[in-house]
């Protein structure tokens, strides 16, 4: 981070405006509210869900890209909920459901992420999926 009207990197912390940290410029004096935007770009992210469909572990991705694994993960969940919603069926229906469930170590083998996916063989492939522990 750089001053806005010196380009300077010298600054201190100079206290709290709506609850965002504020700077001062030891150069210029200026005082100024970082305002840029924070977080990946959704390049990295699509990237990322891309890398894991095509089975690049969720660790290895995480590695490559040095964010969290539980940051990995939840762009994985979004990705999932905004490209598949879960369908919604009438009453009355009667269904053959096949249940297929994976699952995924995040850090080490105490915590696994399950994935279940329900899949319907005469109303067409997916009925419902669901993603936790």
């Amino acid at each position: 981070m750089y001053c806005p009207r010196c380009q300077a990197t010298q600054y201190i912390k100079y206290g709290l405006f709506n609850n965002m940290q504020r700077y001062k410029c030891k150069n210029c004096q200026y005082q100024w509210t970082r305002t840029t935007p924070r977080g990946h770009p959704p390049e990295h992210k699509k990237l990322t869900v891309l890398l894991y469909c095509h089975g690049l572990s969720m660790n290895a991705i995480s590695k490559l890209f040095q964010v969290s694994t539980t940051a990995v993960l939840k762009w994985i969940r979004n990705f999932a909920k905004k490209q598949t919603p879960k369908p919604i069926l009438t009453l009355g229906t009667s269904v053959t459901l096949d249940l297929d469930e994976m699952w995924h170590y995040i850090g080490n083998k105490k915590n696994r992420l399950w994935i279940w996916k329900t899949l319907g063989r005469n109303i067409g492939p997916l009925i419902d999926w669901e993603c936790g522990n």
